[in-house]
């Protein structure tokens, strides 16, 4: 059956199901849970423990000892679980079965399996070795792997361990202690995976998996701090299950959207608490208020851990008492830092928008007649969106997904049975979306999370319709600067860039596609204030310097006065500019440099070259693979490829080939789960990793390619031996289709890439230097990262260096070189990039007449000599001084 879902849910259900740690790999109650869309409680569904026998063999080498003789009353009560005990005589810990791994303590002392029969087993290394912090210790699997009996999971230091900790005594517990039926293990000396050592035999039982909330009564939760110094290890978390036990009660714990039931181990451990943590109980039953009360008691006392210790330190050290050394996003005075989210300049009165509309908590008697509401509100919010990707092109892409999520019939199906139970429309929808906002609010990922202002956004259109009270935009007042707590698609569609200034917001990044709206209209704006923006009073004169990420609150009248100025001189120079748009780029010395753009579709090309483009520097290939439930074959792909170069007529079109992983994944393209996607399979490796996807692209690439000149472009290129594969890949292909192979160059942006550029240059017909990630990986930084924005400055003298070491390899063997990265349209640093000699620069299409008529400005010597002064700066704002006496004296 096909998947009839928005492309959007289904990104987000992809999301969720490849960041839960924890996958559900067996079919019982104490299967470990994976986050998926919400959806209303279904019926009763039977599920049953199996039956029969499990057999394990030893994990250690050792002797075993019987739990009554663990010295911890946790363990040797079966509190925890039942099984046996080894004193270890080896340091390898290995699997004893054939199973999956749900679970790893931060710490590396346990381990969670789960064998193909659905036992859930807990190997806990030493006692009390959870206050040795990891030290020790070295973990050789991750969550979700699946292992063999006899394949190392952890190796630790045995010595180390009888030195300080309790003891060496290793648990081997069956956690799942309902189910059992009785346990057979042998006695004395045991060898390491060399045959069964014991058998778990299993009694039928038969639960309902989920009976929904109908069947347990209201809901009633509470939020607990953890203040374990551990978080959860063993101990508490049994202690946590036995006192759930006690009371007729459904009881769960949520943690930053994973949830886990009160009566697994397993669950609990694998919710990686730790001290500080705060997490929600919810329980419903006969006895659920007296669950929670009980339950967060002993939540608050430790559940059995000695937290004192943790409260004395704590007690000591406000951490918050002092700001960081290098605080970029401390007030100086009246003057605020963010991240700049679009640049430019702008000053004028706040005028502050609130997105925050709460629903109504009535209930309705009339099903039928809310129901038709709810249906009538997302038809309006619909025909609305359409509006606006009609008349807004540079975000039409934004809001057809968004049309596509309302158009979603899971979101409607579970919104009108919440109405069937006598929730009312606002309430129905604010509550169905509330959970995937926070989950994405979770995800670490900046870009994935500012994913969760487009569901804000389209939950936030459908609570006005309900409430008839739709957002006037055109009444605001020219010359103002915006206020928001976030700048949303839909908002920032409507502002007028003729009438307002600037927007700044609380929250936010550069990546949001409230930013990537405000860029392409001109609009500056600043994100990522934080909570003071919130004290910012209506009317208060705001001055918005967005290239250097400032807010400056009511400035005086003299800087107002050199602003305006500055202002009109930038207007006259963007008048002079788009007059010669269409001439040639060449600087004073008779250099000619091409200035190119950065587009995704036909439309922005034809775009581009109204706007007097020289080509297209980069197109992304990978937005025709976003924000669909299948990939687009061949003919498709064709076609627009051949449609992009029509409409360059003639000029000169550089394709990236797809480029996701990281920050855009695909939901039909399920890539490895990693702990840092941008460290691992992205850009040219997935098409290496599977080469069917490679192959189809390259295809359609090359059949295009007679049509106009075009050059294929390889991201990610960490090694020659990559590009001489795909090269090999490449030519048999064009050989394949007897099409000649087009022009085939890597982006630079990878350091090892930079740092090999002479030899790259031997093998490659091109570089395109690409500054965002180059920047990422050189100074080690999430570019969306508010805090640490100031070391991914693209002027850092260390990345400069790196980019001048590529162009100069490129020049030394004859090699084209450009760059497409956000450097390329920076005013400010065109002096360094002539000084480069770079043959291109790829901008954003706006800009495409104001970079030309700076490059005209520039004599390439003068370049190269400031050139060399920035590489010898020691740092980023020395960099900025001499850009700052360049171009007062080149202007």
């Amino acid at each position: 059956m096909s998947d009839t879902r928005s492309p959007l849910m289904q990104m987000i259900d992809w999301l969720l199901r490849r960041n839960a740690e924890h996958p559900n790999t067996g079919a019982n109650e104490n299967a470990a849970p994976v986050a998926t869309v919400a959806s209303q409680p279904s019926a009763p569904e039977e599920i049953t423990v199996p039956s029969g026998s499990s057999q394990f063999e030893a994990p250690l080498s050792g002797k075993i000892i019987p739990l009554e003789a663990v010295p911890d009353p946790a363990f040797a009560q079966r509190v925890v679980g039942d099984g046996i005990a080894i004193e270890p005589t080896n340091s390898v810990l290995t699997s004893p079965c054939e199973a999956t791994v749900i679970s790893v303590e931060a710490t590396g002392h346990a381990i969670n399996l789960r064998n193909k029969e659905g036992a859930d087993l807990l190997i806990h290394i030493g006692i009390d070795t959870v206050a040795m912090k990891g030290k020790g210790f070295q973990v050789l699997v991750k969550a979700g792997q699946r292992v063999g009996a006899g394949e190392p999971l952890i190796s630790f230091d045995l010595a180390l361990i009888k030195a300080e900790a309790t003891s060496s005594i290793t648990l081997i517990l069956l956690t799942n202690k309902k189910q059992l039926q009785s346990i057979e293990s042998v006695q004395g000396e045991v060898v390491a995976n060399d045959g069964v050592v014991m058998t778990a035999h299993w009694k039928a039982v038969t639960k309902a998996k989920d009976a929904g909330h109908e069947s347990y009564g209201p809901m009633v939760t509470t939020q607990v701090q953890i203040p374990n110094p551990q978080g959860w290890h063993a101990r508490p978390a049994s202690q946590l299950v036995a006192l759930a036990g006690e009371y007729q009660a459904r009881i769960s714990v949520t943690k930053e959207g994973q949830k886990a039931s009160a009566e697994s181990i397993v669950q609990l451990m694998a919710l990686n608490t730790h001290c500080g943590d705060k997490v929600e109980i919810q329980a419903q039953g006969e006895q659920a208020e007296e669950a929670i009360e009980a339950i967060s008691q002993a939540i608050r006392d430790g559940l059995g851990d000695n937290i004192q210790a943790a409260t004395d330190t704590a007690s000591q050290v406000n951490w918050e008492q002092e700001p960081p050394l290098i605080n970029t996003s401390a007030a100086e005075g009246n003057v605020w830092k963010g991240v700049k989210a679009s640049p430019g300049l702008g000053w004028g009165n706040a005028r502050i928008l609130t997105d925050a509309i709460e629903p109504d908590a009535s209930t309705v008697s009339n099903i039928e007649q809310e129901q038709a509401k709810f249906k009538e509100a997302i038809s309006q919010a619909i025909s609305g969106l359409q509006q606006l990707a009609e008349s807004s092109a540079e975000s039409a892409e934004i809001f057809t997904a968004q049309i596509g999520f309302l158009k979603d019939k899971e979101l409607e199906s579970q919104c009108l049975q919440s109405i069937s139970s006598g929730v009312n429309a606002e309430q129905a929808i604010f509550e169905a979306l509330e959970s995937q906002i926070k989950t994405l609010l979770n995800l670490d990922n900046s870009l994935l999370a500012g994913r969760a202002a487009d569901l804000r956004d389209v939950r936030l259109r459908v609570l006005r319709v309900l409430r008839g009270q739709p957002q006037d935009l055109a009444s605001l007042p020219a010359g103002s600067v915006v206020v928001v707590d976030e700048l949303i698609p839909s908002v920032a569609a409507s502002l007028d860039a003729g009438r307002i200034q600037a927007v700044v917001a609380c929250h936010g990044g550069a990546f949001s596609h409230g930013a990537i709206i405000a860029r392409a209209k001109g609009i500056p704006a600043v994100f990522a204030l934080g909570e003071r923006i919130h004290s910012i009073e209506e009317g208060t004169m705001l001055l918005v310097q967005a290239d250097s990420a400032s807010v400056e609150l009511e400035p005086d009248d003299q800087k107002l006065a050199q602003l305006k100025q500055e202002q009109q001189r930038r207007a006259d120079n963007r008048d002079i500019a788009s007059r010669q748009a269409h001439d040639a780029a060449i600087t004073l010395d008779g250099i000619e440099i091409e200035v190119a753009a950065n587009i995704a579709n036909d439309a922005e090309a034809s775009q581009a070259v109204n706007l007097g483009t020289d080509g297209v520097g980069l197109l992304r290939s990978e937005f025709l693979f976003l924000d669909r439930p299948t990939p687009p074959d061949e003919e498709e792909q064709y076609q627009t490829y051949r449609a992009i170069l029509g409409a360059l007529d003639g000029r000169p079109l550089i394709v990236r080939t797809l480029d996701v992983g990281g920050d855009k994944p695909l939901p039909y393209l399920p890539l490895p789960a990693e702990e840092n996607p941008f460290l691992g399979e992205r850009g040219i490796r997935v098409g290496i990793c599977k080469p069917a996807i490679l192959r189809q692209q390259l295809r359609a690439l090359l059949r295009a390619s007679v049509h106009g000149p075009m050059k294929i472009m390889l991201p990610m290129i960490t090694t020659v031996q990559e590009f001489r594969v795909v090269k090999a890949f490449a030519k048999t292909i064009a050989e394949e289709l007897s099409i000649p192979l087009c022009p085939l160059g890597i982006m630079i942006e990878v350091p090892s890439a930079a740092l090999q550029a002479d030899t790259f240059a031997r093998e490659v017909d091109f570089f395109s230097i690409g500054s965002n990630d180059l920047a990422q990986y050189v100074t080690a930084v999430d570019r969306g990262h508010a805090g640490l924005d100031y070391l991914a400055d693209p002027l850092n003298p260390g990345l400069l260096r790196l980019m001048s070491m590529a162009a100069t390899a490129a020049q030394e063997k004859g090699v084209w070189v450009g760059l497409c990265g956000g450097l390329a349209g920076d005013l400010d640093a065109t002096p360094l990039l002539v000084g480069m000699g770079l043959s291109e620069l790829s901008v954003s299409a706006p800009v495409i007449a104001e970079v030309k008529q700076r490059i005209r400005q520039l004599d390439s010597r003068a370049c190269q000599t400031l050139l060399q002064q920035c590489l010898n700066s020691a740092t980023s704002d020395e960099v900025r001084e001499l850009l700052t006496s360049f171009t007062g004296n080149s202007k």
